[in-house]
């Protein structure tokens, strides 16, 4: 892994605009092609339940090659480092070729929560014909929110809660600081079969850029000077405070 210092400007805009290269790549893949005229344009009234055959729900279902299978999904959810979460999910499934081909896969969803963060993710594995070629994906972009509490046992000290139990001895405990930043991560791995075995080599890239960081806490000029953990971190070590990654 090597860690990266900065990023200029225009380097910071390839990145931001690179998964939308990929996405229109997979989209390529998977719809944009003379077998995407075998899917099927559906409304409202096609995907629910209530008003169908059962024999209508299999024949509109069957996987043949070139169809592409898609559904549309409602996100709601909970998590800590998230609060509530909303969004929605589309995933689509298609068969490159003829079996012993296996199904291909993709989703892509949309992420907001009440902790005013914005995700967007897009995984793929897709299988061509005969399984010869295996492409897997995770995509993602993050406009994210995130307290942290600096690294290892000893951290900054200047504003701390003790916490003591049963007069037992008391304990101290660094309160967050607060992080804004983007973190745009690209993996993605291209492999092949090697022979009529079960054995796949092949190529990936594992990259996670993380910019626009903004500390919160961190005051450096003010009456009540506050040095953060990430901040003291990445002057130790020679890092940018506002960006950095790591690629592999």
């Amino acid at each position: 892994m090597d860690a990266k210092r900065s990023m200029p400007a225009g380097k910071r805009k390839l990145l931001v605009f690179f998964p939308g290269y990929l996405l229109l790549l997979l989209l390529h893949l998977l719809v944009f092609n003379p077998a995407f005229s075998q899917s099927t344009v559906k409304d409202l009234g096609d995907v629910m339940p209530f008003g169908k055959k059962a024999s209508d729900t299999i024949q509109g279902s069957e996987i043949v090659v070139g169809k592409i299978i898609y559904s549309l999904l409602p996100i709601v959810g909970y998590a800590p480092a998230n609060g509530f979460v909303f969004g929605s999910a589309v995933s689509l499934a298609r068969l490159f070729g003829i079996p012993p081909t296996r199904l291909s896969s993709g989703m892509l969803n949309f992420q907001i929560t009440t902790k005013r963060q914005f995700i967007i993710n897009a995984r793929s594995k897709i299988y061509l014909t005969g399984n010869k070629w295996f492409m897997q994906g995770d995509w993602r972009m993050l406009f994210f929110t995130q307290p942290t509490y600096g690294l290892g046992v000893v951290s900054s000290t200047s504003e701390t809660m003790h916490l003591g139990v049963n007069n037992l001895p008391q304990i101290t405990i660094p309160q967050a600081e607060q992080l804004k930043y983007n973190h745009l991560r690209i993996y993605e791995e291209v492999v092949r079969r090697l022979w009529e075995s079960n054995v796949y080599a092949g190529i990936g890239l594992a990259m996670d850029q993380h910019f626009s960081i903004v500390d919160e806490r961190l005051d450096t000029v003010g009456p009540d000077v506050y040095m953060t953990n990430h901040y003291a971190y990445s002057l130790k070590n020679n890092f940018s405070s506002s960006g950095y990654g790591t690629n592999g």
